[in-house]
C-alpha cells in the first residue's frame, strides 16, 4: 500500500480546520483516514498510541506466561522466595517421604527420598493412569535435581521449591535449555 495524500485506501493524515469541528482538509498528522476524500477522522495518533502501547502490554505477557508455564504476576513474584540449597539439605539430608500432588493438581501420590540419593515412589493421575517414580536426586545449587527412570524419558529435571504453606512447596521445573525459566509442574508435602 503506497502511502500519498490522496491517493485511494492510502493513510492520509489530515486535522480539522478549526478546533470545534470543519472539513478535514488540512495535511496533519493529527487524524487517520483511510480514503482520498476524507471527511470523518477515524483514529487519533494518540488512540494509535495506547493501541500499540496495549498490544505490547499484552505481547511481554503472554511471552512470560509462556516462559513461566504460568500466569506471571502471582508465579513469578513467588519464584523469588523459592528455598535455598540450604534450606533443601536441612529438609533431605536424612531423607523424606514426600505427598505428591492433591486436590485440583491432577495428580496423587508419594515418594520416598533417601538420603543416599535414591528416590521410590509413585503417583496416580485423576484419569487413573499410574505413575512410578524410581531413580536418583541431588541438590545442586538452589535446586533439587532428578532422574526419574520412567518419567521425563529419563532425562535430568531441575526444580525450584518455593514454600506455600506449612509443610507444603509449589515445584516449579526448570525449562529444558533455559537458565532462569522455570514452569509450574507440580505440588510436595509432608
Amino acid at each position: 500500500m503506497m502511502l500519498f495524500p490522496g491517493e485511494k485506501n492510502s493513510i492520509t493524515f489530515l486535522t480539522p480546520t478549526s478546533d470545534l469541528g470543519g472539513n478535514y482538509d488540512t495535511p496533519n498528522t493529527n487524524v487517520f483516514c483511510c480514503a482520498a476524500d476524507c471527511t470523518e477522522p477515524i483514529v487519533s495518533k494518540s488512540m494509535i498510541f495506547i493501541l500499540l502501547l496495549t498490544i505490547g502490554s499484552v505481547q511481554s505477557a503472554a511471552q512470560q506466561k509462556t516462559d513461566m508455564g504460568a500466569t506471571p504476576s502471582g508465579d513469578q513474584s513467588e519464584m523469588k522466595n523459592h528455598m535455598s540449597g540450604e534450606q533443601l539439605n536441612q529438609l533431605l539430608a536424612s531423607g523424606k517421604t514426600l505427598i505428591l500432588g492433591g486436590d485440583d493438581e491432577g495428580y496423587k501420590g508419594e515418594l520416598v527420598l533417601k538420603a543416599d540419593g535414591t528416590g521410590k515412589g509413585q503417583a496416580i493421575t485423576d484419569n487413573g493412569k499410574t505413575l512410578k517414580i524410581d531413580g536418583t536426586w541431588e541438590i545442586v545449587g538452589d535446586e533439587f535435581c532428578r532422574v526419574w527412570k520412567e518419567i521425563s524419558e529419563g532425562k535430568r529435571i531441575c526444580e525450584r521449591w518455593v514454600v506455600i504453606g506449612e509443610n507444603k512447596v509449589r515445584v516449579y521445573s526448570r525449562l529444558e535449555g533455559k537458565t532462569g525459566k522455570y514452569k509450574k509442574s507440580g505440588l510436595n508435602s509432608w
